[in-house]
């Protein structure tokens, strides 16, 4: 059985979301389980990375974004996971790289550029050969950092379908020349891309980071199951069509509202890790 692990600081801080994501997991049978001794709710970024090949490789998470004073005390160790049954099958790397910042199907990975500024001593190549060694990657594709993304994550940018397709914010009305440049990268790549709603606003929250309101692709994928995340704007019924008509019938879409979750900085893919 697939397990979706959640940080036990989510259940207290966000109830409501909590409660509903355990019964829609439910309803498709998949487990729903706490990672204890938590200080946040952004499990994704300090848990292990599933590599190409299955093992779980546990970087160093101490991200440029998290060296502020509003965030002392209040960060996640990794190693909270070492009394759980798979703790010792994880691999550990120096490289520093968080969850949110990697994107991996088959044999490809997707990074931004932060990695290169967070690793700084590395040249790039040799960076970047370390990466997918240690991913087991067959190919890495770096794309620029969002224009206004503190945290230099992927998962808030691109996200796979398959290993030809991902889906991608459309940057239209925003930021379209950003947009231009992912879309490049991926078809040089041999990728497909499709497209869901992207409607950020300038908004921060009390810590200074951006809010992920209006992030429709940091959804949370389990096997033919997309969580959505919804916001109370416009754009939540054209996301859920969107989203329905990129994974296909075959893949069951749900949404939740995550306007408050939204305003702490991410979405359900941050909150959530799988195993």
């Amino acid at each position: 059985m697939v397990t979706v692990w959640h940080p036990d600081q989510l259940p207290q801080r966000f109830p409501g979301i909590h409660a509903t994501l355990g019964k829609i997991l439910e309803k498709h049978d998949i487990a729903y389980t706490a990672i204890p001794c938590t200080r946040d709710i952004w499990c994704r970024d300090y848990m292990p990375v599933r590599s190409a090949d299955g093992s779980l490789v546990q970087f160093v998470y101490w991200p440029r974004y998290l060296r502020k004073p509003a965030f002392s005390g209040s960060i996640t160790t990794p190693g909270c996971y070492h009394d759980l049954a798979f703790s010792g099958r994880v691999r550990e790397s120096v490289v520093i790289l968080d969850g949110g910042g990697v994107e991996i199907c088959c044999g490809t990975g997707i990074v931004t550029e932060r990695v290169f500024a967070d690793n700084y001593w590395y040249p790039h190549e040799e960076l970047a050969g370390k990466l997918k060694a240690t991913l087991k990657l067959e190919r890495l594709i770096v794309i620029p950092v969002e224009p206004g993304d503190e945290t230099g994550h992927v998962d808030g940018v691109v996200r796979f379908v398959n290993e030809q397709r991902v889906v991608l914010n459309d940057y239209t009305d925003c930021t379209a020349a950003y947009g231009r440049k992912v879309e490049r990268l991926m078809l040089e790549h041999g990728l497909r891309i499709d497209k869901l709603p992207y409607a950020p606003t300038d908004a921060r929250g009390a810590d200074g980071m951006p809010v992920a309101t209006g992030c429709y692709i940091n959804f949370l994928r389990v096997d033919n199951l997309v969580i959505l995340p919804q916001f109370g704007i416009a754009e939540d019924r054209p996301a859920e069509k969107a989203c329905q008509a990129v994974f296909g019938e075959n893949v069951a879409v749900e949404v939740v509202d995550c306007s408050e979750l939204a305003r702490s900085g991410g979405v359900l893919n941050c909150v959530s890790w799988q195993c």
